[in-house]
């Protein structure tokens, strides 16, 4: 028996395919990796558990970890303005944010009385990515090929 229809509120989790260990050798793999593969691997690293709530969103600090999880990196818990690894992982992530918006899978999003967090929230075409047979696939092909 076919599975009811999804309400847009509760979204279906999609299945998880692992990747074992780090995908890139250190930051300098990640900088000389394709921007599609780098923004397509990002994007599930930093969605795939948070797919099924309300609101998916990512804090852009949180991007820096997610890329230095797949680049075998640990980004310390207290950051320097200019400091490394971070800040070439932040402007490799941002380069990923980028494409997604682009592709219409993921914007920025600025909140607070002053506009000081920022968070990228992944939008319908995300989820409809993440939910298909091959993500990784459907979503290396939206980068690519944006739609808008």
């Amino acid at each position: 028996m076919d599975a009811p229809p999804q309400s847009p509120e509760q979204p279906q989790r999609p299945q998880q395919t692992q990747h074992p260990g780090p995908l890139f050798a250190g930051v300098e793999g990640v900088w000389n990796a394709d921007p599609v593969t780098v923004a397509t691997l990002l994007f599930r690293q930093a969605f795939w558990n948070v797919a099924g709530q309300a609101l998916p969103d990512r804090g852009v600090h949180r991007l820096t970890e997610d890329l230095g999880a797949l680049c075998g990196v640990t980004v310390p818990a207290i950051r320097f303005s200019g400091g490394q690894p971070e800040s070439t992982l932040l402007q490799l992530a941002l380069e990923a944010v980028l494409l997604w918006e682009r592709a219409g899978v993921a914007a920025r999003v600025s909140t607070g009385t002053d506009r000081s967090s920022h968070n990228v929230l992944m939008l319908r075409r995300g989820h409809t990515v993440l939910q298909s047979p091959d993500p990784e696939g459907a979503l290396r092909h939206l980068l690519a090929n944006p739609p808008f």
